[in-house]
C-alpha cells in the first residue's frame, strides 16, 4: 500500500532561516550605493560634529531664552497687552486681559475731531478712543507679494545713504537714512524731539484703566526717556512723498491710487537681538517712515506728525522688554496716538509745524 506523502514540517526557526536566505539574495540585487548607505556606521569625526552642533544649538537657545520668550505670544487674541514685570507696582497684574474694561463717565467722546473742538470750547468730557476693532496692519501681509531681492536692495540703498544724526533732548541719538543721497526733505529737529517724546508726556492721561496704568508705568518705572541717553535709533525716511510699506518693502504709489499691497505708513518692529557666546550676532532696531501724497499740504503735515508720534509710541513700548503681542500692542499704541491728538499734546494738531518738511519736486 502506497503511503500518502506529507509535506515536510516547517517549524518557526526554519521559516526565519528561509526568509533570511531570501533577504540575502534580495540584498545582492540592490545597487552598491544603497548597500553602502545601509552598512554605514558613524565615525568619530561625524559624532564630534553632531555633538558640537547640538551643544551650539543648546547654548544659542539658552543664551537667548528671554528673546525667544518675548515672541511666544505674538499672536495673542487678548484685548489688552500684558505688562512687563517691572510694571507690577503700577498695573493690576491679575487682570483679565481678554475682556475690555468699560469706561463709565457722564459724557464719553470717541471721535478725535469732536474731542479737539470740545477741548477748545472748554466743555467737560472724557475722551475714550474706540480701538476694539483695531488690529495691526501686519495682518494684511501676503507672502505671495514678497520680493526678497527687492527688499534686500532697498535695505542696501538705505544703509548706503546716511543723511544726518542728531541727539534728542533725552540724549537718544537719531541716525537718519534715506534711499538717495539728496532727499527732498529736511528734519525740524525740535519738532521731531517734541513728537517723539509725546507718548511719554506726563499730561497724557488715558481713560481706559489698563491703558492708563501701562502709560504711567512706561513714564515712571523705566526712567524714560533719560535712560536711553546712550542709545541710538536708525530712522529710514523715504526721499519723497507718495510711498507706503507693504510686502516687506517700500512701495511707490501709482498716480491712479493706492497699490493693493500698501498696508502701512510706518513700521517700528520690536528689537531683534541674538547672542552666541561672546558674539552679538543680531542687534537690530529701526524705524521706517513713509508719507502718502495728500490733497493739501496741511493734511500731509498732520499725517507726518501723527505717523511719527505713533511709531514713537511703538519704540518706547519696545524698550520695556515686554512680550510682543501684535494686535493688543497695536490697539494700545493707536489709543495713545488718538489721545495725544485729542489732548493736543506736543502741538500735534498744528499743520504749520511738521517734523519732516518735504520740498516740492517737479
Amino acid at each position: 500500500m502506497t503511503e500518502t506523502l506529507q509535506p515536510p514540517h516547517l517549524d518557526e526557526a526554519s521559516i526565519e532561516a528561509f526568509e533570511e536566505d531570501l533577504q540575502d539574495i534580495a540584498d545582492d540585487t540592490r545597487p552598491p550605493w544603497y548597500r553602502r548607505a545601509m552598512e554605514w556606521r558613524p565615525g568619530r569625526k561625524y559624532k564630534a560634529t553632531v555633538g558640537a552642533v547640538a551643544v551650539a544649538t543648546t547654548v544659542l537657545v539658552v543664551q537667548n531664552a528671554d528673546e525667544i520668550n518675548k515672541w511666544e505670544a505674538w499672536n495673542s487674541d487678548n484685548h489688552y497687552p500684558s505688562a512687563p514685570n517691572a510694571c507690577a507696582p503700577y498695573v493690576d497684574m491679575e487682570r483679565d486681559l481678554a475682556s475690555q474694561i468699560m469706561v463709565d463717565a457722564p459724557r464719553l467722546v470717541s471721535n478725535v475731531s469732536e474731542a479737539v473742538e470740545l477741548e477748545a470750547s472748554g466743555e467737560q468730557f472724557v475722551f475714550n478712543p474706540d480701538v476694539a476693532d483695531h488690529n495691526s496692519s501686519a495682518n494684511e501681509f501676503k507672502s505671495s507679494g514678497v520680493d526678497l531681492m527687492e527688499s534686500f536692495r532697498q535695505m542696501r540703498d538705505f544703509s548706503d545713504h546716511h543723511i544726518e544724526s542728531f541727539a534728542l533732548s533725552s540724549g537718544l541719538t537719531i541716525n537718519v537714512y534715506s534711499s538717495v543721497s539728496d532727499p527732498s526733505f529736511e528734519i525740524d529737529r525740535q519738532r521731531f524731539d517734541e513728537l517723539f517724546h509725546a507718548p511719554l508726556d506726563p499730561n497724557l492721561q488715558m481713560s481706559d484703566v489698563h491703558y492708563n496704568e501701562l502709560t504711567n508705568c512706561t513714564q515712571e518705572a523705566f526712567g524714560f526717556p533719560a535712560s536711553m541717553a546712550d542709545e541710538e535709533l536708525d530712522v529710514f525716511i523715504l526721499p519723497e512723498t507718495g510711498y507706503c510699506i507693504g510686502h516687506l518693502r517700500v512701495l511707490e504709489l501709482p498716480d491712479a491710487g493706492e497699490d493693493e499691497g500698501c498696508i502701512s505708513q510706518g513700521s517700528t518692529p520690536p528689537q531683534i537681538k541674538a547672542e552666541f557666546l561672546w558674539w552679538d550676532l543680531i542687534h537690530e532696531e529701526f524705524m521706517i517712515l513713509t508719507v502718502k501724497d495728500k490733497d493739501t499740504p496741511d493734511k500731509q503735515n498732520l499725517s507726518i506728525n501723527r505717523i511719527l508720534a505713533h511709531e514713537a509710541a511703538h519704540y518706547w513700548l519696545n524698550q520695556t522688554g515686554r512680550k510682543f503681542e501684535l494686535d493688543p500692542e497695536e490697539r494700545y499704541v493707536e489709543a495713545i496716538e488718538e489721545t495725544i491728538r485729542a489732548q493736543g499734546l506736543a502741538d500735534i494738531n498744528n499743520p504749520d509745524q511738521p517734523a519732516i518738511i518735504y520740498r516740492e519736486t517737479d
